[in-house]
């Protein structure tokens, strides 16, 4: 059995590597397993929802012709780098290039390339399996060619695995980072009644205007009993702590995410360095008193999270949702193609994967 299409949905989207067709909705990807539903729109991969025994896993959203119509970037693929670059531009092999810039408010390039495009539906497809392909065409800010690929497979206890692929199908070095704009909703509690636990334990201070690193780059421990002194560092960053760093960091008093945060009231759109650990993957939680909640675990390559509620006192309200919690984990931190961190080299006809896995929390 192949994986449904929606049935207004249409076959003409073409390859992901130029501008979306947008004068009709796109494909909709549709697995089932199990007590479990995932919809991936083709438009940036992104997963349209998941929902669990009826229930949202994640913040859904409606189907629109116009490809940047996907709210506050709900499940995009990051690629081939996450968050933002500053300005547009980038040194790479001794080489300036200029991007172009998709948050033209702030000045910014944001989200990599293929978040707004329309990727491809590999044949071969299941009830409980599909796959999306993309090319990356070379361009003035971007010379290097990739195909991006996407393994949905759902599982009826496991819940939905992706795994992900970047290929440089060129001749040359190619920069690489690698991100997801995942959502977590714990089966449609409202957001300030759950908990969140995200590994991560730093803070890297981002500007109130332009939501890049303060530089010289630093870190600040969620911790405020840490003793760091700013000698140590941490993914190649110096660790500061003191107020003046935490009130440079903007973070809400008292957060901490990686032993568990009531989210009442807590604002975020902030980037975060994950703990250090010897584990193979790294897991974030929402969950309710109920105990009902989801649960996405990402592969070791994701050293970096932001983490940003969508919130009407904000004027930035998830439609049909209000407050909603983003937790993207990505490989590099913000502005990573000008500051180096976190960035791989992907050598010619190389390969880089990445996976994550979401799941419903079940109470006990």
């Amino acid at each position: 059995m192949t994986p449904s299409i929606d049935s207004t949905s249409s076959r003409s989207g073409g390859g992901a590597s130029g501008p979306c067709n947008t004068s009709a909705l796109p494909e909709e990807l549709v697995l089932h397993a199990g007590p479990y539903e995932a919809r991936i729109n083709t438009v940036g991969a992104s997963l349209r929802s998941l929902t669990f025994k009826g229930y949202p896993l994640t913040d859904a959203y409606e189907l629109s012709s116009d490809a940047k119509a996907i709210p506050f970037c709900a499940g995009i693929v990051l690629a081939p780098w996450p968050n933002r670059v500053r300005d547009g531009q980038y040194e790479f092999g001794g080489k300036t290039y200029h991007l172009e810039l998709t948050e033209p408010e702030r000045n910014n390039a944001i989200h990599g390339l293929v978040g707004t495009r329309r990727w491809n539906i590999e044949a071969g497809a299941d009830a409980g399996r599909g796959e999306l392909w993309c090319e990356v065409d070379p361009s003035e800010g971007w010379p290097w060619p990739l195909r991006v690929s996407a393994v949905f497979e759902l599982a009826a206890k496991a819940g939905l695995t992706v795994t992900y692929s970047v290929t440089n199908t060129g001749a040359e070095d190619s920069p690489l980072a690698f991100g997801v704009h995942t959502y977590l909703n714990a089966w449609g509690e409202p957001l300030d009644e759950c908990v969140a636990t995200i590994p991560v334990t730093h803070c890297l201070p981002l500007d109130s205007e332009r939501n890049l690193p303060i530089e010289p780059l630093s870190l600040v421990p969620l911790d405020q009993t840490d003793s760091h002194d700013g000698d140590s560092d941490l993914h190649g960053i110096p660790v500061r702590q003191g107020p003046a760093e935490r009130s440079l960091a903007r973070m809400p008093e008292n957060v901490d995410l990686l032993h568990g945060q009531l989210m009442d009231g807590v604002w975020l759109d902030h980037a975060f360095a994950a703990a250090p650990a010897a584990s193979d993957s790294r897991t974030a939680r929402l969950v309710h008193p109920n105990g009902r909640g989801v649960e996405l675990t990402c592969s070791r390559e994701f050293d970096w999270f932001q983490v940003f509620t969508a919130d009407p006192a904000h004027d930035a309200p998830f439609p049909g949702r209000g407050r909603a919690l983003a937790v993207e984990p990505m490989t590099a931190p913000p502005d990573a193609l000008r500051s180096g961190v976190g960035i791989t080299r992907l050598e010619p006809q190389a390969m880089s994967r990445f996976s994550i896995t979401m799941s419903a929390i079940e109470p006990l």
